[in-house]
Parts: C-alpha cells; sequence; structure tokens
C-alpha cells in the first residue's frame, strides 16, 4: 500500500515534546507507539493524531533508533487497518532539534519500503509568536521582531546554530549535502496573490529530498498553501518538519475559545495545586519571579548543583517529602531548579545532552514520588512537561482539551494514569510575557497575584 494513496490520509504528527499541541485542540496524544497503539491510533476518528516522542530529550543515536520504531510501526499498522498517513515532524519553532537526523531517519524507512520522498517542507512559523518572511526567520522579543540566529536559542548547548536565513540553516545543519542554492521557497507574495498554479509548480519542481522553505506570517498564508499542497500530495510523498501553527491548519482545524480556567482544575480535590519549572531560558525565569510575588504559594528549589558534589538523589528525596506534605496541605507548590544552569566548561554537546539528562531524570523522580494528587498542574519547558507526564504520572494517552492561554495547551491525563483525569497545562518555555504565568495561576488558584 502507497504511503499517502487510497483514503484521505491520517495526519500523524511525531512530536519530539509535548510543547505540539499548542495550537490544537481535541486530538488524541499517545506517549506509546508499540504496533497496537499504532493501530489504536490510526483509527482514532479525528483527522489528527499526535505521537510524543520527546526526541528532543534524547542523544543522537537514541533519537535514531526511536523514530526508526515508530515510523516501521506506523508502516505496519497502516498495513494492517488500511489507513494511509501523512507524517507531520513537529519541532521547535526556534530552530532547536535533531535536524536533518530526525527527518533523515524516517525518509530511510519510508525507502526500506520503496516510497520515494520528494521533498521535506520547512514551516517553523508559529502564530503571533515566529514568523518567516524572505525564507529570514524571526521570533517575537517584546516589540521587536528578532532574526532567530541572533536569539538566546541560537546560543542552545546542544542544539545551537548561526543562520537565520531558512536556506543558510539547511546547509549548515546538513553540513552543505543540501546547500542553500539547493532549496526551493514559497514566498508570501505567492501565498497571498492565491496563485495556486505558480504554488503547485514549486511544489512539483521537488526531487531527492529536495528543501522546500514555506514563508508565513499569518495562518491565512499557511491556509492559502493548502489546497495545491494536497493535489501534489495524490502524486508526491513529502515529509514535513514544522512548528504548531502547521498542524492546526494542515487539519483544518477550526478555531476554539480560551478555556474556561475551571475547566483545568478539579475542583472537588482539596490538595494544593504543583506547578513544575524545568526550563531554564530567560523568560522562564522572568515569569518564575512574578510568579514568587504571590503569597498563596510554596516555592521550592531543587538545586541541580548538587549533583557536582554526587547528592543529587538526596536532593530530589528532599524536594519529594516537601511537595508532598504541601499539597496534602491545601498549599499549591512551585518546584523548580535552581536558575542558574550547570554547564560544562568543556566536553561535546553529547556531553552536555547527558549531564542535562541525568539532572533532569533526579528532578522528574520528585513527581514520581507524589503520593499526593494536585488539583491542577503546570508544567513549564518541553522536556520537563513530557517526562513529568510519561514517567511522572505515566500517561500512554492523553487528550487535548484546547488552550488556556495563546500557545499553552492544556491536556486531561486517561483514566489509566497515576492520577486519572488530572488537567495538566503544557507550559512552553518560550511562550507568553512576563505575566502569563502568574496570571494562569492565579485563575486557577483564585488567588490574587501582586502587580497583576
Amino acid at each position: 500500500m502507497s504511503f499517502s494513496a487510497g483514503r484521505e490520509p491520517k495526519i500523524v504528527v511525531l512530536d519530539d515534546d509535548p510543547t505540539g499541541i499548542q495550537m490544537v485542540h481535541d486530538v488524541a496524544v499517545y506517549t506509546s507507539w508499540e504496533e497496537a497503539d499504532c493501530e489504536n491510533l490510526l483509527r482514532e476518528e479525528e483527522t489528527m493524531v499526535f505521537i510524543l516522542t520527546n526526541t528532543r530529550a534524547l542523544k543522537p543515536e537514541a533519537a535514531r533508533r526511536l523514530l526508526r520504531e515508530c515510523t516501521q510501526n506506523l508502516m505496519a499498522a497502516s498495513k494492517q487497518t488500511g489507513v494511509p498517513f501523512w507524517l507531520v515532524l513537529r519541532s521547535d519553532s526556534t530552530l532547536r532539534g535533531h535536524y536533518p537526523l530526525e527527518s533523515e531517519t524516517v525518509r530511510e524507512v519510508l525507502q526500506e519500503q520503496e516510497i520515494e520522498v520528494a521533498g521535506e517542507i520547512l514551516c517553523p512559523y508559529l502564530q503571533g509568536m515566529r514568523i518567516t518572511r524572505n525564507d529570514l526567520h524571526y521570533l517575537k522579543q517584546e516589540d521587536r521582531w528578532l532574526p532567530v540566529g541572533e536569539s538566546e536559542f541560537a546560543r542552545d548547548k546542544t542544539f545551537g546554530f548561526h543562520a537565520s536565513d531558512l536556506k543558510a540553516y539547511v546547509e549548515e545543519k546538513t553540513q552543505g549535502r543540501y546547500p542553500a542554492a539547493s532549496c526551493l521557497s514559497i514566498s508570501l507574495e505567492i501565498l497571498r496573490s492565491q496563485d495556486e498554479a505558480a504554488i503547485t509548480r514549486i511544489l512539483r519542481q521537488a526531487h531527492d529530498f529536495q528543501k522546500i522553505i514555506i514563508n508565513a506570517e499569518t495562518d491565512d498564508d499557511l491556509r492559502g498553501l493548502m489546497p495545491p499542497l494536497k493535489t501534489v500530495l495524490k502524486e508526491k510523498t513529502f515529509l514535513f518538519r514544522t512548528a504548531a501553527s502547521f498542524c492546526k491548519i494542515f487539519a483544518d482545524q477550526s478555531e476554539k475559545p480560551l478555556l474556561d480556567p475551571q475547566v483545568c482544575v478539579q475542583r472537588k480535590n482539596q490538595n494544593g495545586g504543583l506547578i513544575v519549572a524545568g526550563s531554564h531560558v530567560q523568560k522562564t525565569t522572568r515569569q518564575l519571579e512574578v510568579l514568587r510575588r504571590n503569597s498563596c504559594l510554596e516555592t521550592i528549589i531543587f538545586d541541580q548543583h548538587q549533583i557536582l558534589q554526587g547528592t543529587l538523589a538526596e536532593e530530589s528525596e528532599r524536594c519529594a517529602r516537601l511537595v508532598n506534605q504541601k499539597l496534602a496541605a491545601g498549599i499549591t507548590v512551585v518546584l523548580q531548579t535552581r536558575r542558574e544552569r550547570v554547564d560544562l566548561a568543556q566536553g561535546s554537546a553529547e556531553d552536555q545532552l547527558r549531564l542535562t539528562q541525568a539532572i533532569n531524570d533526579q528532578f522528574i523522580r520528585i513527581v514520581e514520588q507524589l503520593t499526593v494528587s494536585p488539583r491542577f498542574m503546570i508544567t513549564k519547558g518541553g522536556i520537563t512537561s513530557s517526562d513529568c507526564l510519561t514517567r511522572g504520572l505515566r500517561v500512554r494517552r492523553e487528550w487535548v482539551l484546547g488552550q488556556i492561554e495563546p500557545g499553552i495547551g492544556v491536556v486531561r491525563c486517561d483514566s489509566a494514569s497515576r492520577f486519572p483525569d488530572l488537567p495538566v497545562v503544557i507550559f512552553p518555555g518560550n511562550v507568553g510575557d512576563e505575566n502569563t504565568l502568574a496570571k494562569i495561576v492565579s485563575e486557577l488558584e483564585g488567588c490574587p497575584v501582586m502587580g497583576l
């Protein structure tokens, strides 16, 4: 069976961290990809379904193995169910992640099934927060648009890069195997002219996994891409490396109002709420500073620098005892890492990732040791969110309710998880302004935050 032939394909989003649901609603997210799980997710009624791979938190070889297994199981499940699918690799709108490793791994598996991938579409646009204009990618920083290559995210210890021009980014990350000059591009002018024939011609040019840059400043720009894209998808196979907005538009999801905060709380539960903040980006640090003005909350700081003394496990146990005590007393807890990162002065990106994983393991052990079900939960940062859900709460399937604030999704845990039906706010580390976290907590907690 062809990868995308016959009946209307299911859109399967492989999400490299859990924040990819930040623009969608009413879809299932699976955290397991065994063949039986893949058969179940292909049978879901909705047009789109997510698989949370969390590969951004893995070392390259582990990410490769995971994606091979996941793609192979999807192919087998497709043959078993008769449901074809399109694959979207959802990743970071600030370009961090295992690129091009992930795309190339999936392509290899498809080629083994004699499926040729004509091109890869790159679209990191994110509504209101990231735009691509003249192939240059920008992020919104306060009141200005900053080229992404000049941002703190480009200096990431694991996934750093230099280019803001997406064609140059492709050349940089592929080490010249796909030169900037070889990339195709669909401009804002073509999209806004609604010249479907011109868009179709560009897409049909793609061959040998050629890269196609999609410029976009609004959702309507992307909507103009969809009719010709879906026409060409009947003839050619593409992979998609995108941010979250593309998923919403590709699945033709309707707009949904922001959620009533009361939907995000277990109202009969008298325990405190729990905010788990592992992200170290500057925006998260500022948001936590505003939140600390709230006298209703208890802040417990996990000192990850204890790893240097070999006492990180003891630090994890100390924090777990305190969190359980406070939650049981009805006190909402902010569990956060010490804000100064532990960075290696020397060593490779893999060494830094290994250190980060060791710290994260002990941080998430605090959630694993919860004996008290929180009234609500907010997870801050992609890797933190994924591990809280899969390891801390043992969720295998969750349901996306929608967004509590723009770009901030809410999921409901399944009935088989440790705390059934618990609502969890998935708050990306790089979203919102300095007041957004405090505003959400205030709404969930019913406790005003000073200065808001």
